[in-house]
């Protein structure tokens, strides 16, 4: 009977040393992060045609918006339409 007791304590006790080193790791990375900024390389609009056949990365313009028509499909001459539009960041330290 004690013995269980003395293991359990001991299997408790590695536990919280795990938990808290793995916390520790975590929060240094947060921390790296922290010390960066994002800086918007790109913007990028997502067009696709109505029939999902055809999509395609395009550099954003003023004036694009979602839902947007934008040309006609190569492939089965449909509409094209901007889907999503989002930047894509890169880090540098501050």
């Amino acid at each position: 009977m004690p013995i269980i007791i003395i293991a359990m304590v001991v299997l408790i006790i590695l536990t919280l040393i795990l938990y808290f080193k793995l916390r520790s790791g975590f929060m240094k990375s947060f921390q790296q992060l922290d010390k960066l900024d994002e800086v918007p390389q790109r913007y990028i609009a997502i067009v696709k045609c109505y029939n999902n056949d055809y999509i395609v990365e395009k550099e954003f313009q003023e004036g694009d918006f979602v839902g947007k028509i934008v040309g006609e499909c190569p492939k089965c001459r449909n509409k094209l339409v901007i889907e999503a539009i989002f930047a894509q960041y890169t880090y540098r330290k501050r």
